[in-house]
């Protein structure tokens, strides 16, 4: 079996993914559209920075697990992509933290005044930003926030 690293990173915060899969993959996860929109900016990094993995993925013909010793969260079996973008999140925001940065689900609009909204789904803030930006505000962001604490404005 083959090993494969992928590490998905904002700014410096990092989180390692190794695959460990029979034959050649071109790309671990193939479509990380649910990770970007739940952390705004992510960018993928095709190696390895860390020296060991955040996330160890065994694709392997057995019944699925999880588990977790020292600090490497290890999936076993066939697992979705989404599944698998779930377990990063965490690992990602926990490494944003130890940044300074902070990520939430939100909408953010800018006019005389900054309005900042977060919270769950379905309760408006994206209805709220389009409101606020046909009264002349300009939107921030709709979905995903990362704020800086180091930054004064």
């Amino acid at each position: 079996m083959e090993m494969f690293s992928e590490e998905y990173y904002v700014e410096d915060a990092r989180v390692r993914l190794d695959c460990q899969a029979e034959g050649k993959i071109d790309r671990i996860l193939a479509n990380t559209s649910f990770l970007t929109y739940i952390i705004a900016g992510v960018q993928l990094f095709k190696g390895r920075s860390k020296p060991r993995p955040d996330v160890l993925w065994r694709r392997v013909p057995e019944p699925r697990s999880l588990s977790y010793r020292g600090g490497v969260l290890t999936i076993r079996g066939e697992w979705g992509e989404g599944e698998v973008q779930k377990l990063i999140i965490p690992l990602l925001k926990r490494e944003l933290e130890k940044q300074g940065l902070h990520a939430f689900h939100a909408a953010v609009a800018k006019g005389r005044n900054i309005m900042f909204m977060t919270g769950e789904e379905n309760h408006g803030k994206t209805m709220s930003l389009i409101e606020c930006c046909r009264r002349g505000g300009r939107m921030v962001g709709a979905e995903s926030i990362i704020c800086d604490e180091k930054e004064g404005d």
